[in-house]
């Protein structure tokens, strides 16, 4: 077992673990390698036969990981402890925010929807979209 730190580590893997050193996926129609055996069983464990070890405490939500279970937690609070660089829009997982600014924050999506809310900064495909959110959203 490897226990370089690094911050590349597929290229780490690729350069300091030969193939012949690589644990394969036993599932034929699975291409999944490791260098390490543990993450193979937990992968086939997992990802071919559903084995979801940990439960949430507060619903029927079960995960393979713990990781799983510390992010659906935030399903159940309605803290957002993360924000847009851009806009300060706030979201509850850090994991939203390359999806807002690709879709709010970039030029091309504002060509496929041109029309923007000057209130809440959505966009829409059409005025008559637009006109409709503002009067239900903000009126």
């Amino acid at each position: 077992m490897c226990n370089t730190m690094v911050t590349e580590l597929g290229i780490h893997s690729i350069r300091a673990h030969p193939k012949s050193d690589m644990y394969v996926c036993p599932n034929l129609d699975c291409t999944y390698t490791s260098c390490h055996r543990h993450r193979v069983r937990l992968h086939n464990a997992t990802v071919h036969h559903g084995f979801k070890k940990f439960k949430c405490p507060k619903c029927k939500f079960r995960g393979s990981q713990r990781s799983d279970i510390v992010r659906h937690l935030s399903v159940h609070s309605n803290e957002k402890k993360f924000s847009c660089p851009v806009c300060q829009k706030a979201f509850k997982r850090e994991t939203s925010i390359p999806t807002h600014i690709r879709k709010m924050h970039s030029e091309a999506y504002a060509k496929i929807r041109p029309f923007r809310c000057p209130v809440c900064m959505l966009r829409y495909t059409n005025k008559a979209n637009l006109v409709n959110h503002i009067v239900k959203e903000h009126i």
